[in-house]
């Protein structure tokens, strides 16, 4: 079973009001996105993985990639204007694979057995996300911002959106 990982990295943070965008912050002296790269190639499950960032980056990120010896990346390609178009350019470049992840450049804190957990849940229900639960009280509003519902937190979970793979599991996966 081939399993390949897009890697989308050409967010601009405008969140942070930083001078690079995220996942060009240095953390230890090295950027976000590849401490996320070099924990995904830790898993020994993942065989390709394809690197998508803003078009002004792809030469530095080829050069670090490189210098940084990371073997398993199969392709860097330039991101799109939103995000889905980012994804959309990495999907393109995957040739062959039995299940697709997408995982956030600036998320470097997975590891070996969530990836896991999500593959699992892949198999057994088709498609499947991480998440964690919301900590924050949501509100739902209408069309004129008037609250109308407080969903129970029990019920909502942060995720990213790229991630859902045709449809939701029943379980947490």
């Amino acid at each position: 079973m081939k399993i390949s990982c897009v890697v989308p990295s050409a967010g601009k943070g405008k969140r942070l009001k930083g001078k690079k965008e995220k996942p060009f912050i240095d953390i230890r002296n090295r950027p976000l996105f590849l401490h996320t790269v070099k924990a995904l190639e830790g898993c020994s499950l993942i065989d390709e993985i394809i690197v998508v960032v803003s078009p002004r980056h792809l030469k530095a990120c080829k050069g670090l990639l490189k210098k940084y010896r990371c073997k398993k990346v199969a392709g860097v390609l330039p991101g799109g204007r939103y995000r889905f178009d980012s994804v959309k350019n990495g999907l393109k470049a995957v040739k062959e694979a039995d299940i697709i992840l997408i995982h956030d450049g600036a998320r470097p804190f997975v590891n070996s057995s969530l990836i896991k957990r999500v593959i699992n849940g892949v198999k057994k229900y088709g498609a499947a996300l991480c998440a964690t639960p919301s900590r924050q009280t949501l509100k739902t509003v209408n069309r004129n911002s008037v609250i109308v519902e407080t969903p129970k937190r029990k019920y909502m979970g942060s995720a990213d959106a790229s991630r859902v793979q045709g449809g939701l599991d029943k379980k947490s996966v």
